[in-house]
């Protein structure tokens, strides 16, 4: 099994799980970098974004079970993303570069990630088992089903 990891995961998970191997998009890697500079007055949003790059640095540097992927973004991704009605985001960009992980290695890949809308896309796509993070926590119990679609009722209070 192989644990991807989107950006919204790294910058709440405390370690890499090391009984498995753990992926990245280099994506990822971009959008941490650019996070630093816009979270920059934000103390808490800019010590998650230090995390999550250490936490990749020192998986790079002990030689580690951390994989970075980095796929051409090319003419597949683009049929992927209008097959899959998606748009032209990171986030797809991500997306696709786990799919593209499952089917090259053949293993089962874990999509683990803490943005909801992640999520739906993932799940709605099933080739990745999605790992949801703390999405779930934020969501009741009645609003998720089996299929991780998120069910929401809309009231007049205010």
């Amino acid at each position: 099994m192989i644990k991807f990891y989107d950006t919204s995961a790294l910058m709440e998970e405390y370690e890499l799980d090391c009984t498995f191997t753990n992926a990245i998009s280099a994506i990822t890697i971009q959008e941490l970098e650019e996070l630093k500079y816009k979270y920059n007055k934000d103390r808490v949003k800019l010590s998650q974004v230090q995390h999550a790059l250490s936490l990749i640095a020192n998986e790079i540097e002990g030689g580690s079970h951390l994989k970075i992927v980095n796929y051409r973004h090319g003419l597949e991704y683009k049929y992927f993303i209008y097959k899959n009605k998606m748009p032209d985001t990171n986030d797809s960009k991500i997306i696709y570069d786990a799919c593209r992980l499952n089917r090259i290695t053949n293993t089962r890949v874990h999509f683990t990630t803490n943005d909801l809308a992640q999520s739906i896309f993932v799940d709605r796509i099933g080739e990745l088992i999605v790992d949801y993070g703390s999405v779930k926590k934020e969501l009741g119990r009645d609003q998720v089903r089996n299929n991780g679609w998120a069910y929401m009722v809309s009231t007049t209070d205010n």
